[in-house]
């Protein structure tokens, strides 16, 4: 994923591979991007804000 394919309140998915070998897909909203080491994309899952991995998500619907 790329900075111009995402904009705030866009769904985006990661699929966490370690727990298992099919994988497990995590959905959130894209907040904005944030230099924070690995984790550069800030997402809000649930009610919290969580930091994924941008090459490791895709967009999976338009925002507002």
């Amino acid at each position: 994923m790329e900075k111009g394919d995402v904009k705030p309140g866009m769904l985006v998915r990661w699929i966490d591979y370690v727990p298992s070998e099919g994988g497990v897909p995590h959905v959130g909203i894209f907040l904005r991007w944030e230099d924070h080491g690995w984790g550069d994309i800030v997402v809000l899952k649930g009610s919290k804000e969580i930091y994924w991995t941008s090459r490791q998500c895709e967009v999976i619907s338009g925002g507002r």
